[in-house]
């Protein structure tokens, strides 16, 4: 005989499928989280590096910087409007 026919298993221990689904989008989500977070570091790790060698060197590389955002931006949005195009061609 089993034991939890006796002692029924409370409610609350029990695997609802919200459950379920909050552990597969922490599956799915926790690389993401992690990539975002290592980006940050090495960013981080830029301006820090940069603000040692002066202001003129942050303000530069803060510029440059920027200035690199846009193209790829830019290249984002072309590849993602590119994307749906060349599915419904294929």
């Amino acid at each position: 005989m089993s034991s939890s026919r006796f002692w029924p298993v409370p409610r609350l221990f029990r695997p609802s499928p919200w459950s379920k689904e909050a552990l597969a989008l922490l599956r799915l989500g926790l690389p993401l989280a992690l990539t975002h977070l290592s980006y940050i570091a090495t960013i981080s790790t830029d301006v820090v590096m940069m603000g040692w060698l002066g202001p003129e060197a942050l303000a530069t590389g803060s510029l440059a910087w920027h200035l690199f955002v846009y193209f790829e931006y830019f290249a984002m949005g072309v590849l993602g409007a590119v994307s749906p195009i060349l599915a419904q061609h294929l």
